[in-house]
C-alpha cells in the first residue's frame, strides 16, 4: 500500500510547483508581513486617514456654513445631493470612499504639478535665452515681490516664436 501511495503522491521537486508558487508567496509576504517598511507604511496610512477624517468631520459639523469651496467641500456637497438636486440626510459615499477619492485627486495633482515643474526647469536650462526672457518678464510684472495669482495671470510670452 505504501508503494501505491508513493507512486500516486507527487513529489514537488519533480514538478514546477515551487517555482510557480514562490513568486506569489513572496509578493504576498512583502505586502502583508509586518516588516519594518510595512509597519512604517501602515503607520503613515493610518496617520493620513485620521488627519483626513478629522478634516472631513469638521467640515460635516459646519454644514450650516457650507462645506467649503475647495475640492473636499465640493465632494461633500455632492455626497449629500440627489440626482435631482435635493438634499439627503446621509452620505452617499462611505468615509473610506471619500478619503480614497480625496487622496486620489490630491496625489494625482501633486504628481502632475511636480512633473510640470521638473520639465519646465529642464527646458529652461536647455534654452537659456528663454530663461532670460522669462526672468525679465517676471521681474517686470512682479518686481521684487513674491508672485501672486493675479501677477502670474499677467505673464505673457513676449513673442510668438518657439525656441
Amino acid at each position: 500500500m505504501k508503494a501505491e501511495a508513493d507512486a500516486v503522491a507527487m513529489d514537488v521537486r519533480d514538478h514546477d510547483y515551487v517555482p510557480r508558487v514562490m513568486p506569489h508567496f513572496l509578493a504576498w509576504k512583502e505586502q502583508y508581513f509586518p516588516t519594518e517598511s510595512n509597519r512604517l507604511r501602515w503607520m503613515l496610512e493610518r496617520k493620513l486617514k485620521m488627519t483626513l477624517m478629522a478634516v472631513i468631520q469638521a467640515r460635516l459639523a459646519s454644514k450650516g456654513s457650507g462645506y467649503g469651496d475647495d475640492l473636499l467641500g465640493l465632494m461633500l456637497q455632492a455626497c449629500f445631493m440627489t440626482e435631482q438636486g435635493e438634499k439627503r440626510d446621509e452620505l452617499t459615499l462611505t468615509m473610506d470612499e471619500i478619503i480614497d477619492e480625496y487622496k486620489t485627486f490630491f496625489f494625482a495633482g501633486h504628481e502632475t504639478t511636480s512633473h510640470l515643474l521638473t520639465w519646465t526647469m529642464f527646458w529652461l536650462s536647455v534654452y537659456p535665452e528663454w530663461q532670460e526672457r522669462l526672468r525679465a518678464e517676471v521681474l517686470r510684472e512682479c518686481r521684487k515681490a513674491n508672485p501672486t495669482a493675479d501677477m502670474l495671470s499677467k505673464l505673457k510670452r513676449d513673442d510668438n516664436g518657439a525656441p
